[in-house]
């Protein structure tokens, strides 16, 4: 029998790590190595496997791109044959850390752009995906990105338009369901029964076992930025990214139906920025590489402190605890004192 895996897909700062949450508290398997909560940014957890994270954002690195890369892909750029180890990794990780449960989940929002790459395995390991594809307004997700990482609005909105535009195409023929931010937070409960009848699956752990866990959790002080809060300029880039927002969560056959023009539209936006995208991407990659450094010496900082923790808890250091104090009087009694009256 298949398993069955639950593929989040949704531009950052979407909620997409609020909705990976929820599947984590419906008992719905995410695996061992995630990436750990950031008290400023994601308090309540990231909700995202650090080896599937990083090896997606090192296939995008080998096509000379980024996740904060708004281009569109080369074409069949997942047949490129210097992608094969990042394939044989991604699999190996799945096998041995989230492909082995009957209903597994994955979240990462890179994959919306290496969906026909992700598929393929998929494939291979013989798992059947279901779409779970989250929406947020692209202003309050502009408003996110700018505190994050100071990206300015109009590049925000160039992401959004290719994130959605780039999940919704490669995920079609697919079990999916579509959500907004704002549903998630107001009206989890309808929202899941849809999608385990959708998907027909049961939760392992259902929504009315842990009503109260999951208020707690998609707490919505948590939400800093609304639309109807926001005070950013209005400009044409933002303009289409709302206008497509709207369409998709009112008329998904429209937004089908349109997707060909809205593609134009966002190739044409680009080609506007084309002199100065390249500067702010590359300082956007420099500020981003910054930040992966600083997130690496805080895990390797973690898990030190864990280590010490676990020494200290053994029989040999609790036994040994009057030597180490006899030893430190000893230093303090025989230490020699500094002669501050020496000439130099």
């Amino acid at each position: 029998m298949k398993s069955r895996c639950l593929i989040v897909l949704g531009m950052h700062r979407s909620g997409t790590s609020a909705l990976s949450g929820v599947l984590h508290l419906l008992g719905v398997h995410l695996g061992n190595s995630l990436i750990p909560p950031d008290p400023e940014i994601n308090a309540k957890g990231y909700w995202e496997h650090s080896l599937v994270s990083d090896i997606n954002e090192s296939i995008l690195r080998k096509l000379g791109y980024s996740w904060l890369d708004e281009r569109s892909l080369p074409e069949q750029w997942w047949n490129d044959p210097e992608l094969r180890s990042f394939r044989a990794e991604l699999i190996q990780v799945l096998k041995d850390d989230l492909a082995g449960s009957e209903l597994w989940a994955i979240k990462d929002p890179r994959m919306c752009r290496l969906l026909p790459f992700w598929l393929e395995i998929l494939t291979e390991i013989e798992c059947q995906p279901c779409f779970l594809i989250i929406t947020r307004d692209p202003s309050e997700v502009a408003l996110s990105l700018s505190r994050r990482d100071n990206i300015r609005p109009w590049k925000s909105a160039l992401l959004w338009l290719r994130y959605l535009l780039d999940a919704e195409c490669y995920s079609r023929g697919y079990p999916r369901v579509f959500l907004t931010y704002e549903d998630l937070l107001i009206n989890w409960r309808g929202k899941f029964e849809s999608v385990a009848q959708e998907f027909s699956i049961e939760w392992p752990i259902t929504p009315a076992e842990i009503c109260t866990e999951l208020t707690r959790f998609l707490d919505t002080n948590l939400r800093h930025h609304q639309a109807r809060d926001n005070a950013l300029r209005q400009d044409s880039d933002i303009d289409l990214a709302t206008d497509t927002y709207n369409l998709i969560n009112q008329d998904l056959k429209g937004f089908q139906d349109k997707q060909p023009i809205l593609m134009v539209k966002l190739e044409r936006a680009i080609e506007q920025h084309e002199d100065c995208l390249a500067s702010v991407n590359e300082y956007l990659l420099t500020i981003d590489k910054q930040q992966q450094q600083v997130r690496a010496i805080e895990e390797v900082r973690n898990a030190l402190e864990h280590e010490i923790e676990r020494i200290k808890s053994t029989v040999s250091w609790r036994i040994t605890a009057p030597l180490r104090v006899a030893w430190n009087f000893y230093q303090q009694l025989f230490a020699k004192p500094r002669d501050d009256t020496s000439i130099k």
